[in-house]
């Protein structure tokens, strides 16, 4: 990977999994360093050098961070779309309440009252 256009044309997060591949086979020298640096990684896969630092001690990616946050799984948001679809196909109008109390019972947990207008 190191055609310039193709890099340009991958995600961010892309640039930063072939910039962690890359400083990880690169081998490592003597005094232990790796012959890659990650600043060179960095400007290599242009990314930003301290998020490719985060990234390479094993920081969590924005998204993934906020999974945790959240009263839903992705799964379980997935289970609730396809009952609110098969909800309106049927024409059942939903009430706040009633979308809440579904979301709380598949989240195992409740979740709050302006959880359904976040």
């Amino acid at each position: 990977m190191s055609d310039l256009t193709e890099i340009k044309s991958l995600s961010q997060e892309e640039r930063i999994q072939y910039a962690i591949k890359a400083v990880l086979t690169s081998g490592l020298r003597p005094n232990g360093q790796f012959v890659l640096s990650l600043r060179q990684a960095a400007i290599t896969y242009e990314v930003p050098r301290s998020t490719l630092t985060d990234r390479f001690k094993g920081r969590d990616t924005r998204k993934d961070s906020h999974l945790k946050e959240q009263k839903l799984s992705p799964a379980q948001e997935d289970v609730l779309v396809v009952w609110l679809k098969v909800m309106a196909r049927r024409g059942v109008p939903l009430t706040r309440a009633t979308l809440q109390l579904y979301a709380s019972e598949i989240a195992g947990s409740p979740v709050g009252e302006t959880w359904v207008s976040r």
